[in-house]
């Protein structure tokens, strides 16, 4: 997906992963810190919709992908077992 990016969209995500400021990042390119963030944001935004669009809800604190399909795994699971029941439509009332 980064090979999707411009070159310098690639970049700047790049160093932005690697922990440098906009400033730096500005300074290196020869842009302003703005250009920087604008350029930045809207290349981070492109990924997190192509990562949704292929199954995936985010990056973890680790930074591995998150599958949506285990998070809503996860939210119905942890619902008490009488919802579980009702959402499955048993017809068993909740309760």
């Amino acid at each position: 997906m980064l090979a999707e990016l411009s070159p310098r969209s690639r970049l700047i995500v790049v160093r932005l992963r690697e922990g440098k400021s906009y400033s730096d990042i500005g300074e290196e390119l020869n842009v302003s810190k703005q250009a920087v963030h604008k350029v930045g944001y809207a290349a981070l935004q492109s990924l997190r919709e192509k990562l949704e669009a292929g199954g995936f809800s985010g990056i973890d604190s680790k930074g591995f992908l998150k599958s949506a399909r285990r998070d809503s795994r996860a939210k119905r699971d942890s619902l008490p077992q009488a919802a579980r029941r009702a959402e499955q439509g048993d017809g068993n009332p909740a309760g």
